[in-house]
């Protein structure tokens, strides 16, 4: 069951996911954008895995071009930080429920 903390105002199985873009100079012609992207590891919401990623496409692309890749490497990477789960675990149903979160945020 997931549970409530009032004194942050944070359920329990909450996972927030930050993304931003990042640009070179305008005298820059040549350089591309780069994506940050964030994603909590715990239930606190106080540990963050990260990871970039070049933005193909031109310059000053402010749409993420792989973020489904992006997201997706930081999911695994949250999976194998909370513990992760063998194939053959007669417990697994109920470790993933409670690796993958109710609630997801996503902050841009």
């Amino acid at each position: 069951m997931y549970s409530y903390n009032p004194a942050t105002g944070i359920h329990h199985s909450t996972m927030v996911i930050g993304l931003d873009v990042s640009h070179p100079p305008p005298s820059n012609f040549s350089a591309p954008s780069i994506c940050g992207a964030v994603l909590t590891t715990n239930e606190e919401l106080t540990i963050y895995t990260a990871d970039i990623a070049l933005q193909m496409g031109g310059r000053r692309v402010e749409k993420i071009t792989d973020l489904r890749q992006l997201i997706a490497n930081l999911i695994f990477r949250r999976y194998q930080i909370m513990g992760g789960v063998a194939p053959n675990d007669p417990q697994r149903v109920r470790k993933l429920r409670e690796i993958w979160p109710e609630f997801v945020f996503i902050y841009r």
